[in-house]
């Protein structure tokens, strides 16, 4: 398998084109590749899926890709939490269950899903959203993290501290808004307990938000520093010149651009 790792954000059903984009723009091959959520599974019939995937799946083996999709808002949660076997018997194109660990090349990458659509105003449930697309909480994460190895989080949105701030849009519910600080809220539960067991985080990564932005935040904190941070008081961007932990938010994937983060450590 190939060596680097790459984090790229919200493709939205666009397989065709990025995959297009990643192989003849980026030029990338014998690399693993990890798509942040809103990858678009479940708008169409499970058939949709596997002619594409049947297509793609050719174009990565023969530049030894493995492709990585972490569930977003929208994405269908139980083609995540119970993936149909149609779309698992793919030897490079893998959909990651929720809270799942990849092993790659000496990192450890804890894969997290779900966020709250801000337009559901717009959608049919059960088409273009689903119930039960929020991050859920977990109450064993020492059974999933269970040598402290992490280094490295992706998931479909952020954690409450960090930018960009969650705001209430004119199609977002109130009770959606709260349910979206929830989410940051577990996140930032996620983020505290990594630090706390002395994991050797340098990188999380989210996607969501529709626009590129890189914050260092410290890898110690104190009590108080801790409750603020997890009622949504916010570390900015420009508050830490350097690292340890690079929070990085990606841009959407366009039909002509990919944000594209190769991972150094």
């Amino acid at each position: 398998m190939g060596k680097d790792i790459y984090i790229i954000g919200d493709i939205h059903g666009e397989f065709k084109t990025i995959l297009y984009l990643l192989l003849n723009r980026y030029k990338v091959e014998n690399c693993h590749i990890i798509v942040a959520g809103d990858i678009g599974l479940g708008f169409y019939k499970i058939n949709y899926y596997v002619t594409i995937f049947n297509e793609i799946n050719e174009d990565l083996k023969a530049k030894n890709i493995h492709i990585y999709f972490i569930r977003g808002n929208h994405d269908n949660p139980d083609w995540f939490n119970n993936t149909p076997n149609e779309l698992s018997a793919y030897s490079n194109i893998h959909i990651i269950k929720d809270y799942s660990v990849l092993n790659i090349n000496n990192h450890h990458i804890l894969c997290i899903g779900g966020a709250v659509s801000p337009d559901k105003i717009d959608r049919i449930s059960g088409q273009t959203w689903w119930e039960g697309e929020e991050v859920k909480r977990i109450d064993n994460l020492d059974e999933v993290i269970k040598e402290n190895n992490i280094d490295i989080v992706v998931s479909h949105t952020n954690p409450i501290f960090t930018e960009p701030k969650l705001i209430l849009g004119n199609k977002m519910s109130v009770s959606d808004f709260e349910l979206s600080k929830e989410c940051g809220k577990i996140l930032a539960d996620v983020f505290f307990y990594l630090i706390e067991h002395n994991n050797p985080l340098k990188y999380w990564i989210h996607g969501h938000h529709h626009r590129h932005i890189e914050t260092f935040v410290p890898n110690e904190y104190s009590d108080v520093d801790i409750h603020y941070l997890k009622t949504g008081l916010i570390i900015e961007r420009n508050s830490y010149n350097k690292g340890p932990i690079k929070i990085v938010c990606l841009d959407r994937c366009y039909k002509n651009s990919i944000d594209l983060l190769k991972i150094k450590l």
